[in-house]
């Protein structure tokens, strides 16, 4: 039941995903995730791994805008605060490592207070 939303600038990677999230009610689309409408999402999943800190810093400040209670799924990092520590504004409620294609990574489960 949850509102769950991707986004990916790659048309390929959003095609050869769609169909799956959607029998599961979740979407994905071709994009920017520094562009993307956070209120009223529910979950979000950020695959930032190999982004710059830059990018995870605008991303981190778009997702202020999410509601108390919505969750972050970091791949290697939660949410970003302008110093690189964790958003205040964020509780980290889970982390674990979980295999991907490259090998295992950490995933770090924040809640937005």
């Amino acid at each position: 039941g949850a509102d769950a939303r991707g986004v990916d600038v790659e048309a390929a990677h959003v095609d050869a995903v769609k169909d799956a999230l959607a029998v599961v009610g979740g979407r994905v689309d071709v994009g920017d995730a520094r562009d993307v409408e956070v209120s009223g999402v529910d979950v979000v999943w950020c695959a930032w791994a190999t982004w710059p800190r830059e990018l995870r810093r605008a991303v981190s400040e778009k997702l202020r805008g999410l509601r108390a209670g919505a969750v972050v799924v970091g791949v290697v990092h939660g949410v970003d605060d302008a110093d690189g520590a964790f958003d205040a504004s964020f509780d980290v409620v889970a982390t674990t490592r979980a295999p991907f294609s490259w090998g295992f990574a950490d995933v770090v489960v924040s809640r937005r207070r």
